[in-house]
């Protein structure tokens, strides 16, 4: 079952940050370019191995928090990533909201390869509360 936060415990999420890191390989770029359809011979050509811009966005989406998505996001690119390389992602939560129809947050995040900043994004995350849920199960 899915963990209930109270808005105090949702709201001292307030710049709480998480940090992880990711192995991206040749496998790991293959496959997201065969299902991404994306042919740009940069990611295997001459110029380098570089890590599809898309790979990148996905790892700061993955869920925030159980029942947690992820309304809206902007990614801004720095720098490109060659592979195959461990890309640090930092996620903080910088906004947090107990509204009407559930909790809302705003999240900011910097990918980095080797300690130089690869990309920047801001994400807005949405939890519904139950009556939201039930109204939208009901149909």
């Amino acid at each position: 079952m899915e963990e209930v936060l109270s808005p105090e415990e949702f709201l001292s999420g307030l710049n709480q940050s998480e940090k992880y890191e990711v192995t991206v390989t040749l496998d790991d770029v293959k496959k997201y370019c065969e299902a991404a359809k994306d042919d740009n011979p940069l990611h295997f050509g001459e110029e380098g191995n570089v890590v599809p811009g898309g790979l990148i966005t996905s790892l700061f989406l993955s869920n925030p928090q159980p029942g947690f998505f992820v309304r809206s996001y902007k990614v801004d690119f720095h720098k490109v990533s060659h592979f195959p390389t461990t890309i640090t992602i930092t996620r903080t939560m910088t906004k947090t909201r107990v509204r009407k129809f559930g909790y809302h947050g705003v999240c900011v995040g910097e990918a980095r390869n080797n300690g130089v900043l690869v990309a920047t994004a801001e994400m807005e995350t949405f939890k519904p509360n139950e009556r939201v849920k039930e109204k939208y199960e009901r149909g």
